[in-house]
This record gives C-alpha cells, structure tokens and sequence, in this order.
C-alpha cells in the first residue's frame, strides 16, 4: 500500500483483465470493516438533491479532510454529487472503511442540521465494492472522479470542485 500513496496515478498498472469484486457475497457493513480498500456510494435519502448547495457540498469536502487527517484513512478518490458521494478509501491501522463511512456521514449530517435541514440526510446504508488488487484503483478512482463528467456537471472532472483525491496526484 505504502508504495501506492507515493506514486502518481498514471504510473499504477492496470491489468485489463483485473475485475472489480462487487460485495454480493455478505452484507456491506461485514465487507467494509475488513477490506484493506473500497469503493463506497452513499446514497442522500430518497436521492434528493439536497448536497447541490454549494454550501453543504463544501462541509462535506471539509468533513472528509479533517476525518482522513485524524483517522489515517487514505482517500484516493472522492466524489460528492447532488445526492450521493463517492469515495475510493483505504483503512488505516486505527480506523476501517465502515467506521470511517459512518463517521463522514455523521459529520455532514450536523452541517446539514446546522445549515437548517431538518430531516434525516442519509440512506440508513451503503453501496460498495472490495478493491482486491491495487491494479484496481486507478479503475475505480477513473470511475469516480468522471462522475461529473458524465452527469454534465463539469467538461472535465478537475473543474468540479467537490471532486479530488487526498492520496495521490491523479
């Protein structure tokens, strides 16, 4: 892993025969508390679109950071969208991927509380899927950051600025 966080992304190899292991086999949370990396969606509540204003997108950007920092959860890439986020994250010694899920979204939801949302932010879980090999991750940070792009919210993933990665220079 260590070699991977001082690397630039487009170094990392990528198997093309390299597939990306859904979580089908047991519950998300049972996967993401002993997967070394991940990809995790969460999911706003019924999918409002309560994350475009600028305003809680950004504390939820801030959020990320400051966990990362205090936890030592890697995050390789993140995606916060209207009504979902995204993030491609490595456990740390003191903190697996479902505590640090768990505790993102609690920290957005009392920004979202202290913005004036009244009603619960998010889906009770989350979506997610293992990834195995670290031939893997610049497939799924790819995947990740041109959320965007795909969406129409931005021409190119680096003009959204709720997209980025802690870890690496992609």
């Amino acid at each position: 892993m260590n070699g991977i966080t001082e690397r630039r992304l487009e170094e990392i190899p990528l198997a093309e025969d390299v597939a990306v292991s859904w979580w089908q086999c047991k519950p998300v949370e049972v996967m993401a508390r002993t997967a070394l990396m991940g990809s995790i969606t969460l999911d706003v509540r019924e999918r409002r679109p309560w994350l475009e204003s600028r305003r809680l997108a950004g504390h939820a950007v801030t959020a990320l950071r400051q966990l990362a920092t205090v936890t030592g959860v890697s995050v390789y890439a993140y995606c916060v969208m209207p009504d979902h986020v995204h993030l491609v994250i490595g456990r740390s010694a003191r903190c697996d991927l479902r505590t640090f899920a768990l505790r993102f979204k609690r920290q957005v939801q009392r920004a979202a509380w202290d913005a004036g949302l009244r009603e619960r932010l998010w889906q009770a879980s989350f979506r997610g899927h293992v990834v195995r090999h670290p031939e893997q991750l610049r497939f799924v940070m790819g995947e990740v950051l041109e959320n965007p792009v795909r969406r129409g919210l931005a021409r190119y993933w680096k003009e959204y600025p709720y997209a980025g990665s802690l870890t690496l220079d992609p």
